[in-house]
C-alpha cells in the first residue's frame, strides 16, 4: 500500500465515522486551528490578480470549508473557474454536497487525484491554494508541479507543517514516513529560487493563542531562527 492509497483510506474512514464532524474528519485538534490556518491563506490572496475567466485550484479541498470561504472572498462577478482536488473521494463528495450547485456565473470542476499526480497543463491558473495538503507526499516536488501549472503573475498560498516541530515529528514517527513537513531551509534553496516573490508567516501557537506572525520575503530574509525553529505551520505565499 503506498502513501496516497494509505491516506486516502485514511480519509475515507474517517468521514464515514465523522460525517458532520470536518476538524475530526481532517486530522485538525481543534476548530480554532483550522479556522486560524484558513484566516491566513485567505489573508495572503491578492484579488486583484484575478481577472474574468481566471481558474482557481483548491488542492486537497477536504470538506470545502476553505473552498466555501475562498468564494466568499473572491465574489461571484468574476466568472471564475474553480477546480478542487482531493485523494479521497469521500472528502470529494462531502465538498460537492457542501458547495451545492455552482452559483453562475462561477462554475466548479471535481476530481479525485493526488497534489504529486495532477496533471494539469503549463500556465494553468491564476490561483492555487494547497492547504495541509502537501506533507502526505514530497512537499518541494509537489510545490514546483504547482508553479509549474500556475500563469506568470498567478499565486500559490500554501500551508504545511514545521518539518521540525515536535509535536509533527510525533505524528512522522506514528505514520512511518508517510507524512512529512516542511524544512524551512530547504523550501529556500529549493523553492525561492524559481519563483518571483517569496513570503512565509511562521505560525507559533502558545498558550492556545497565536502569536504575532514574522513575515519575510525572498529579499528581504532576515530570519528569526527561534520563530522557525518553534513554528508549528507556515503559511507560505509565492508569486511566479
Amino acid at each position: 500500500m503506498n502513501h496516497i492509497k494509505y491516506w486516502a483510506d485514511r480519509f475515507d474512514t474517517q468521514l464515514k465515522n465523522n460525517p458532520d464532524d470536518p476538524v475530526k474528519a481532517l486530522n485538525f485538534s481543534n476548530y480554532r486551528l483550522m479556522d486560524q490556518v484558513h484566516e491566513e491563506i485567505l489573508s495572503c490572496i491578492d484579488v486583484s490578480r484575478l481577472q474574468s475567466g481566471s481558474r482557481i485550484l483548491d488542492t486537497g479541498c477536504g470538506t470545502g470549508q476553505l473552498l466555501c470561504r475562498l468564494m466568499a472572498l473572491c465574489g461571484q462577478g468574476g466568472s471564475f473557474q474553480y477546480h478542487a482536488v482531493d485523494i479521497s473521494q469521500q472528502m470529494l463528495d462531502k465538498t460537492r454536497d457542501v458547495m451545492g450547485s455552482a452559483i453562475e456565473p462561477c462554475t466548479i470542476g471535481y476530481a479525485a487525484m493526488s497534489v504529486d499526480a495532477m496533471g494539469f497543463e503549463d500556465d494553468t491558473f491564476s490561483l492555487v491554494l494547497a492547504s495541509e495538503s502537501l506533507q502526505y507526499t514530497n512537499p518541494y516536488a509537489a510545490v514546483l508541479d504547482l508553479i509549474r501549472m500556475t500563469r506568470k503573475s498567478g499565486q500559490i498560498v500554501i500551508s504545511i507543517p514545521n518539518h521540525h516541530s515536535p509535536f509533527i515529528q510525533k505524528a512522522i514517527q506514528k505514520h512511518g514516513g508517510r507524512f512529512t513537513g516542511l524544512d524551512f531551509e530547504k523550501a529556500l534553496d529549493v523553492i525561492a529560487p524559481e519563483v518571483s516573490s517569496f513570503k512565509v508567516k511562521p505560525l507559533v501557537f502558545a498558550d492556545n493563542q497565536e502569536q504575532k506572525p514574522y513575515l519575510m520575503t525572498k529579499l528581504e530574509y532576515r530570519p528569526d531562527k527561534d520563530l522557525i525553529r518553534r513554528a508549528n505551520r507556515f503559511v507560505i505565499s509565492l508569486i511566479v
